[in-house]
């Protein structure tokens, strides 16, 4: 089998190495759509608006991806160590930034809900699963 690329190998960080068009077409329309309603909770300043719809787009896209076989198989495949890491930054980075860029309870409920559910997600779909 030839080399994968390595833009290819960074894309199977995010949908894993093979995601299906529909996945990869529902994470990006649900994390534009998250990101779409964090534009509307009111802050004026440009750099949190991105930022926000940054974290939004990502939870729900991640959320999404997470749900999947092609990233379930390839997390997977990696070292706990690795996989642990990803819970943990998780847990600690996006509560901050939650935190210090939202607005709004209502929107930091949302966020907070959907990043419970996507390292839920994550968890059940790949830290029970031994190393192949």
């Amino acid at each position: 089998m030839a080399e994968r690329s390595q833009p290819a190998a960074a894309w199977a960080w995010l949908v894993g190495r093979e995601p299906e068009r529909g996945t990869v077409v529902t994470a990006g329309a649900g994390g534009a759509l998250l990101g779409t309603i964090t534009l509307t909770s009111g802050t004026a300043v440009w750099w949190v608006n991105f930022a926000l719809f940054a974290v939004a787009f990502d939870l729900a896209a991640g959320f999404v991806s997470n749900l999947t076989r092609s990233t379930r198989t390839f997390w997977s495949a990696q070292k706990l160590r690795l996989r642990g890491a990803y819970v943990l930054v998780h847990l600690i980075a996006y509560p901050l930034a939650i935190w210090a860029l939202v607005p709004s309870a209502e929107l930091g409920v949302l966020l907070s809900a959907v990043l419970a559910a996507k390292i839920g997600a994550f968890a059940k779909g790949t830290l029970g699963e031994p190393r192949r």
